[in-house]
């Protein structure tokens, strides 16, 4: 796991931004905070769905991350690529489901 320069965030930040708390950057979002409002999931959870950990494939990608990444709850997601993470995990999840659901015994 890599490690990046934690910057100063606020715990509840949405995607509206920073609720006009100054000194933070406008752009990132929590990361635990919009794995769990957005994703239903918690932030270490989330975590190794970005990395690829425990059977998930790497769904983060090219997506900018800012944080220690070894302590999930620290942890900044740009506002635009939580949105593509969140994309990417429902395709995911909408993949899986799918696999063996097919109604004529596996024949083809």
């Amino acid at each position: 796991m890599s490690k990046i320069t934690v910057i100063p965030f606020p715990w509840y930040a949405t995607l509206k931004g920073t609720n006009g708390r100054k000194g933070f950057n406008p752009e990132y979002i929590n990361f635990g905070g919009f794995c769990l409002n957005e994703m239903n999931m918690q932030a270490q959870s989330g975590m190794y769905v970005f990395e690829g950990l425990h059977h998930y494939p790497p769904l983060g990608y090219h997506l900018r991350i800012i944080g220690d990444m070894e302590n999930y709850h620290s942890v900044l997601i740009h506002k635009e690529d939580a949105l593509k993470f969140k994309a990417r995990y429902e395709a995911y999840i909408k993949r899986i489901n799918s696999v063996g659901r097919n109604t004529d015994g596996g024949k083809k």
